[in-house]
């Protein structure tokens, strides 16, 4: 295959898709570098986002149970614990910021949508995703009280589909309005 050929089956893609993969490849690579380099040496917005999820599990958990819960902040991760000395660990994997970054990447990478439309689903989308993480810290907190057997299961596949399943159907929703199609998209 000679360098012809490949520009021809380039071309051969439609514009729109193109853009698309121009920018999700540009946006992977800024986000890549930034984090690897500069965010995640400084602990943003990893230390923040572990945090505020095991604050909200912990207020979550003390508002539905008889017993109260306490957030308990650790360098690079967080537990919430109750009276009965039950602890949750809340790491850094657990802070749904890759989720937040595929989210916002996927919404920024679409060609010829609005601004105002790009920044209230972004917004809405961050604290859908925020929320909802809460739950699922939540609901997983519940069964390591109960010593449910369930935990790994839910831990591992129940709470990351539902999760993902919100993440798509934001994307349905937002893809729901025709793109406008000009040169400034």
């Amino acid at each position: 295959m000679n360098f012809q050929s490949l520009k021809q089956q380039y071309y051969q893609i439609p514009a729109l898709a193109r853009k698309f993969f121009i920018r999700a490849a540009i946006v992977f690579v800024v986000w890549k570098l930034l984090y690897i380099y500069i965010l995640y040496p400084a602990g943003i917005p990893n230390h923040f986002l572990t945090d505020a999820t095991a604050w909200g599990t912990a207020k979550l958990v003390t508002l539905t149970t008889d017993k109260p819960a306490f957030p308990y902040y650790a360098k690079n991760s967080a537990y919430v614990y109750n009276v009965d000395r039950k602890a949750f660990l809340i790491g850094n994997s657990c802070n749904a910021l890759e989720v937040f970054v595929l989210y916002i990447g996927f919404v920024l990478c679409l060609p010829g949508y609005r601004a105002k439309r790009v920044i209230k689903y972004i917004l809405a989308g961050i604290a859908a995703i925020y929320v909802l993480n809460i739950l699922r810290c939540w609901g997983l907190f519940l069964l390591l009280m109960h010593e449910s057997s369930l935990f790994g299961f839910a831990h591992k596949y129940i709470f990351k589909f539902i999760l993902y399943a919100l993440v798509f159907f934001m994307w349905w929703r937002y893809t729901r309005v025709k793109p406008q199609l000009n040169e400034a998209s």
